[in-house]
């Protein structure tokens, strides 16, 4: 289930125009149209909710997939954290289809690879790379993340430079092209890495790759770096490809004080066009709550996670709530 849409559209564009996705309204020209731009079936959720190892028989893809379609959402992205053999990955695709949905992938560099970093540069380049071919596979047009170093690592002095991954990153993009994904970079917080912590990082990293390497936006990471989340969404627009929606202390969305009507506003007026993925992780499951310090329960289930999530966001993307920058209580 291919999806080659662009996430941000040119400017003037309106929905509908210069795509084939019947599934998009004809063309508008008033105020209704602008806000069509992002529907429910752009709305996805993030496997780590559940779970990492998605391919395992204790993970039941088909009754996740169930639930989260039951909740609203149209897509998951998947993880991809360590090589998976070909046929799991068409199990999953076939799922996917069963199921009616899209997908995307993210991935994370292992300890051993890293692009900042001549020694450990090939061997990130090979996992990326192969990475691609899991996101093929799946069906996904998009493979995102943080893409230069192992989450968390950090180094004993300056800052690296983010620079030198220009040119395999530019490789790796192009290679992806070339497969129907696009690559796209997500920069983190501080205390993840030391790299690219901004959008505009990001953005001057992709300019220095050329046209085929995509920012990655995620709310959780901005609302610590950015000084003002929204301008800072509006002023690398160009460059943006994918979308993670992530409360400030990764719960529910509509829980914490991400402002959710002045987000979906601002992809809308920006005229980004891509997929929406509701990012979170399950901190019932040892291994992920401590790589990603969540010391405390965030939400009664997965399920309850999602279907509270959908909840706060369908109503938000459907225009039935107010545009403002004021968080409505969930």
């Amino acid at each position: 289930m291919r999806d080659e849409r662009a996430g941000v559209r040119s400017a003037g564009a309106t929905a509908g125009v210069g795509t084939d996705d019947p599934a998009r309204p004809s063309r508008r020209t008033d105020v209704e149209g602008e806000a069509l731009r992002m529907q429910a079936q752009d709305l996805g959720i993030h496997l780590f909710v559940w779970g990492a190892n998605w391919d395992e028989p204790a993970f039941d893809l088909p009754a996740v997939l169930a639930t989260c379609r039951g909740a609203g959402f149209s897509g998951v992205e998947f993880p991809w954290l360590r090589p998976l053999p070909d046929a799991a990955l068409r199990r999953a695709a076939g799922a996917l289809g069963a199921a009616g949905m899209w997908a995307t992938v993210s991935t994370a560099l292992p300890a051993e690879a890293c692009l900042l970093e001549p020694a450990r540069r090939a061997l990130a380049v090979a996992w990326l790379r192969r990475g691609v071919e899991a996101a093929a596979l799946l069906g996904s047009s998009v493979l995102c993340g943080p893409l230069l170093a192992p989450v968390g690592e950090l180094p004993a002095g300056p800052a690296r430079d983010a620079l030198v991954a220009a040119e395999p990153l530019a490789a790796v993009a192009e290679e992806a092209e070339g497969l129907g994904v696009r690559l796209c970079l997500e920069p983190l917080n501080r205390f993840e890495t030391d790299a690219v912590n901004t959008l505009a990082q990001g953005a001057a990293l992709c300019a220095r790759s050329g046209a085929r390497l995509r920012l990655l936006s995620d709310t959780f990471h901005q609302n610590i770096e950015e000084d003002d989340p929204l301008a800072a969404l509006r002023a690398q627009a160009g460059v943006l490809g994918h979308v993670h929606l992530s409360e400030n202390h990764r719960g529910p969305i509509g829980s914490g004080h991400v402002p959710w009507p002045a987000v979906l506003a601002g992809l809308r007026a920006v005229g980004y066009a891509g997929r929406l993925v509701v990012e979170a992780f399950n901190g019932h499951v040892a291994e992920i709550a401590r790589a990603t310090c969540i010391w405390r329960p965030l939400a009664d289930s997965p399920g309850a996670f999602a279907v509270r999530s959908a909840a706060h966001l369908l109503p938000l993307l459907a225009g039935e709530a107010g545009r403002g920058a004021v968080n409505p209580v969930a």
